[in-house]
């Protein structure tokens, strides 16, 4: 969680955005499915947690969710 909230404090430094953070690739595909979010833009790293992020990017784009991911 420590590299996570840097991160996050980093980019709340540098302009006016609202961040959502989720802390496992599982809790982030259920954010966007069950709460219908659609972020201008996902930070995810390699090696999550419950699901990589090269997997929640695959099943992101299964369901026809349309995301920009930066890895």
């Amino acid at each position: 969680h420590h590299l996570n909230d840097i991160i996050a404090a980093i980019i709340k430094m540098a302009g006016n955005y609202h961040l959502i953070q989720c802390y496992s690739g599982q809790s982030a595909l259920d954010m966007l499915l069950e709460q219908n979010i659609r972020p201008e833009l996902v930070l995810c790293d390699v090696n999550m947690p419950e699901l990589s992020g090269l997997n929640f990017a695959q099943q992101q784009m299964a369901k026809n969710i349309n995301l920009n991911i930066c890895f």
